[in-house]
């Protein structure tokens, strides 16, 4: 079966727009909740990259700042690396 969207496509896709953040805020927030911490609010987009030489070896990173409800703020860094053989 083929990949229709990949999860590095959208996640970029959705921090192109601010209007979209709630959708991936969301899914920081769920993921931080399960280690103890408080729902976040994306504060700014520090960096973008990918490395597309090696399809096999393709990895992207998304680096964003966000706030927690107590006014906390952390660099949360989104990667995605794919593991072919």
């Amino acid at each position: 079966m083929s990949t229709i969207i990949s999860f590095d496509y959208a996640i970029k896709y959705l921090l192109k727009d601010k209007g979209d953040y709630e959708i991936v805020e969301g899914f920081i927030s769920a993921i931080l909740k399960d280690a103890g911490y408080s729902a976040v609010k994306i504060k700014a987009l520090l960096e973008s990259r990918s490395n597309k030489e090696n399809y096999s070896l393709k990895s992207s990173v998304a680096d964003v700042i966000v706030e927690d409800e107590e006014g906390h703020k952390y660099i949360v860094e989104i990667l995605y690396k794919s593991f072919y053989a």
